[in-house]
């Protein structure tokens, strides 16, 4: 039987608060080489810009980035190209929430996803946006640009048809995000919900737990053969305030 290694994890963490870190002017990061004790270290290349960065694609020359705002003034998208910052034009009033992105250069496509339906496909020149639905996108994965599918608060939606669209699926719960190989997915949500995806058909269960647990994000590896079906998984259990 045919199973997904998977790591999640929860939106909420004992004692965990970020670090106080002074962001440097853009393309004011340090060089990110290990230091004397061999151990490497993120390098901080932080952006002044008001929006929350929400997901990334790097293509291995430049990073790309999906923002939101908190204040309704609708997603951006940005690229990192020699350690400067660069916006991306992006004509639309919806928050972005997630990236999905395949190639480099030429070939480089990117899909991202956000609220009131918004699904923006990059051609490599310019973002092409859409909006079918009231869906909020949260998360889409995929192992090419016409085999995505997107999660939020209405269901499952993918692309495979040639056009987005809703997913018949057994489950009203609101999903944070998908991982997607292109024959079997997992999807997470609110209170612990986690479907799976196999031979065509989605299969829905909440997390057996007293604990309020509320997966964010996910990510997969190659499928793998037990002898019993079981989600290999691992996420940190927040009892309700």
């Amino acid at each position: 039987m045919r199973i997904i290694s998977i790591l999640f994890s929860s939106a909420l963490f004992f004692g965990c608060s970020p670090k106080d870190v002074g962001a440097p002017a853009d393309g004011d990061g340090d060089s990110g080489s290990s230091g004397d004790d061999g151990v490497w270290a993120w390098t901080n290349y932080g952006h002044s810009t008001s929006r929350d960065f929400s997901d990334a694609y790097t293509d291995g020359a430049k990073l790309y980035v999906t923002a939101r705002s908190s204040s309704g003034d609708g997603g951006e998208t940005w690229a990192l190209v020699d350690m400067n910052w660069e916006q991306i034009s992006f004509r639309a009033d919806n928050n972005l929430n997630s990236l999905w992105g395949s190639g480099s250069g030429a070939s480089l496509r990117m899909v991202a996803v956000g609220d009131d339906g918004c699904l923006a496909d990059w051609d490599g020149e310019t973002w092409d946006i859409t909006a079918d639905s009231s869906t909020n996108f949260l998360g889409v994965d995929g192992p090419t640009v016409n085999e995505l599918m997107a999660v939020g608060g209405g269901g499952v939606w993918d692309n495979t048809g040639g056009e987005w669209a809703r997913l018949q699926v057994d489950s009203d719960g609101h999903l944070n995000d998908i991982w997607f190989d292109g024959t079997t997915a997992v999807a997470v949500g609110n209170e612990g919900t986690i479907g799976t995806y196999t031979e065509g058909e989605w299969t829905f269960e909440e997390h057996d737990s007293e604990a309020a647990i509320r997966p964010q994000h996910i990510h997969g590896s190659e499928s793998k053969i037990l002898e019993d079906q079981q989600l290999i998984n691992k996420a940190r259990e927040v009892p309700q305030a």
